[in-house]
């Protein structure tokens, strides 16, 4: 397969998939806020709260940094969580942080972003003490939407290089329901109609030379062109 990006991508994309991957119960998540944390932390752990139990651990961006501020502790969170999830305001931050740690060795684990409230024009915004305004909405439910979406699903970074590795199945599912997958995730791969976001391989599936299925550190190889 040729490239898919001219330069390094961090943004995971998400790929709609038939069978789901995982449950947002078993999957262990932290979510990264802007500061101070608990201007988010308090609404989406309230007990009536629909995100109460979504997460493993909430902490603000500063705490972060610390969490991954060297190679050993970010390799430390790297494996203590399936799932690190920020907010979108900080995402533009994460690249220059991570690039020394294992985070930007593997796309799979980079982290994931989302909104903490839905776009809304006539949102009512916080004064800030240097005369600017900041929007500090929390919603819960929108939240666990995109929360429930990511877990479902699963997702890719465009390459630079001539290979994409992208999660299709787990041991619960049967091999009907990863071919399924598969298929899903190649149509929308190779399919004009999704882009700008899919439809990232030039050619089609002609662009796709081979292909492998990878499960317990063994491979297998599931299509070849001579």
């Amino acid at each position: 397969m040729v490239q898919t990006s001219k330069s390094k991508e961090f943004t995971r994309r998400m790929i709609k998939i038939p069978n789901r991957l995982r449950t947002v119960k078993n999957t262990t998540i932290l979510l990264v806020t802007k500061d101070p944390v608990d201007t988010y932390r308090v609404p989406l752990t309230d007990k009536e709260a629909v995100t109460s139990d979504t997460f493993t651990d909430i902490v603000g961006y500063k705490k972060f940094k610390t969490m991954v501020g060297t190679s050993k502790k970010a390799l430390k969170t790297y494996h203590e969580y399936d799932m690190i999830i920020t907010d979108n305001r900080l995402h533009s931050l994460l690249p220059k942080l991570l690039e020394p740690t294992i985070f930007c060795k593997s796309s799979q684990k980079f982290p994931l972003m989302l909104q903490m409230a839905k776009p809304d024009p006539d949102a009512q915004l916080v004064k800030t003490k240097k005369s600017g305004f900041k929007d500090e909405r929390v919603e819960p439910e929108y939240v666990q939407g995109q929360i429930k979406s990511w877990c479902r699903n699963t997702t890719f970074v465009p390459s630079t290089g001539p290979v994409i590795s992208i999660i299709v199945g787990n041991p619960k599912l049967s091999g009907s329901e990863i071919i399924e997958n598969i298929d899903s995730v190649l149509t929308y791969l190779c399919d004009e109609s999704s882009r700008p976001i899919g439809g990232i391989v030039q050619g089609g599936f002609e662009g796709i030379l081979d292909m492998h299925l990878r499960a317990n550190d063994k491979t297998l190889p599931i299509m070849k062109k001579s």
